[in-house]
């Protein structure tokens, strides 16, 4: 007999080093820290640091992440062009949802688009083009 988990409570979807969930007793971390701590003493900028090389920056580490971030924010042409046809009602999350995958697309300077190198290159872009995209969506 099948045993079935309704709406997968106690089902384990997914493993990870990144994030950590324990909704039973209201528990949220990333990489080990609780997400209300890092919302209190974090920024954006460090946070994002964190997900991205398992540790908090010290300042040297923010003040190069940020430049790298400011060189890569720039979004592609077309899809400066495809963001002002996106419906003004549409909710913003799914104007971002939308922009991302068709950011995807023009992903194409490398072969081995899946080595953790080039993941960590893609992530970098990404987080970088995000405050590019919602801007453009709000305009």
């Amino acid at each position: 007999m099948t045993v079935f988990s309704k709406g997968l409570q106690g089902v384990i979807a997914g493993q990870s080093d990144i994030g950590f969930v324990d909704g039973a007793n209201g528990v949220l971390a990333y990489r080990g820290y609780s997400v209300k701590d890092l919302a209190q003493k974090a920024t954006y900028m460090e946070t994002a640091y964190l997900l991205l090389n398992h540790t908090l920056p010290n300042k040297a580490e923010l003040d190069t992440f940020k430049k790298n971030l400011k060189e890569k924010r720039s979004l592609p042409k077309p899809l400066l062009k495809m963001i002002p046809l996106f419906p003004k009602e549409a909710h913003p999350m799914e104007s971002l949802q939308t922009a991302v995958t068709a950011l995807g697309m023009t992903y194409h300077d490398t072969l081995d688009q899946t080595s953790p190198q080039e993941l960590q290159k893609r992530c970098l872009e990404l987080v970088a083009q995000f405050p590019t995209i919602v801007a453009a969506c709000w305009r």
